[in-house]
């Protein structure tokens, strides 16, 4: 009796042995087998935390992308540029990203996916249509270091917006004049020093020599106890820190514009 008891103790353990031996085989196999996937999807799915979260990539994929540079996007309401821009001021998304294609291929891609394309500016580095809704620009300046590719999507005119929608965290950390009139902004991510925030603007300097220089002047005095303040008299370029903000405000007389960039870390 106690060797018929031993006999099916062991086949028991061989029974369960040979389920153990081929779970952990089954396991590991499948641990090779990936997951079914769109052509275009691993490339976006898991690499796009410095894309804007409604830039439309459905659409507008980003072709065999490997890391997002810089995202952004514009509100442009300066009376020089809206010609160009469907003659009405633009919302646009500017994406600067590393591909793993070749300039020629970049561009047969985006050309394959335009309804319409404009063919007065189609060269060896940018093309130019429609894809969708969106009036799109992409281009590939051949041998770039790091292989960057270039696209901006122009919202349709109808959808314009007069303030950036990605402006809900604006910093008011410095002061603008109250007859200034905001020519473009723009809010982006951007890929350096661990992930930025970056806010821009411009506006429109005031006419005349004597009156640009109460500005700049007003904005020394009202600045220049600030950390790491600096001003460069050749170029207009005024730089100091508030908190985790780096300022820079440039009062060009040249383009007679004034630039405002802010930067903080993600």
């Amino acid at each position: 009796m106690k060797h018929k008891k031993s006999l099916v103790i062991v086949l028991i353990l061989i029974l369960l042995s040979v389920s153990l031996l081929g779970y952990f085989y089954l396991g590991s196999k499948n641990k090779n087998v990936p997951a079914a996937t769109s052509a275009n999807t691993p490339q976006t799915a898991n690499k796009k935390n410095f894309l804007l979260e409604k830039y439309p990539l459905e659409t507008v994929p980003l072709y065999k992308m490997k890391t997002v540079s810089a995202s952004k996007f514009f509100v442009n309401d300066d009376p020089v540029n809206v010609a160009g821009y469907f003659g009405k001021p633009v919302n646009y998304y500017n994406v600067v990203f590393e591909t793993e294609a070749t300039a020629e291929e970049i561009l047969k891609y985006y050309r394959s996916l335009m309804s319409e394309v404009n063919e007065e500016l189609v060269s060896d580095e940018r093309v130019e249509g429609e894809i969708g809704k969106y009036k799109v620009s992409a281009s590939h300046y051949g041998n770039n270091p790091k292989n960057y590719a270039y696209v901006q999507v122009y919202l349709p005119a109808d959808e314009y917006q007069e303030v950036n929608r990605y402006y809900q965290d604006y910093p008011n950390i410095v002061e603008l004049g109250d007859s200034w009139s905001e020519y473009e902004s723009s809010y982006g991510l951007l890929n350096q020093k661990g992930g930025e925030v970056e806010y821009t603007q411009y506006f429109p300097l005031p006419d005349g020599d004597e009156e640009r220089d109460m500005v700049i002047k007003a904005y020394q005095e009202k600045y220049q106890q600030e950390a790491e303040y600096s001003f460069d008299e050749k170029t207009g370029l005024m730089r100091w820190k508030k908190d985790a903000y780096s300022i820079a405000m440039t009062f060009s007389k040249d383009h007679g514009r004034i630039y405002l960039m802010i930067r903080n870390p993600m």
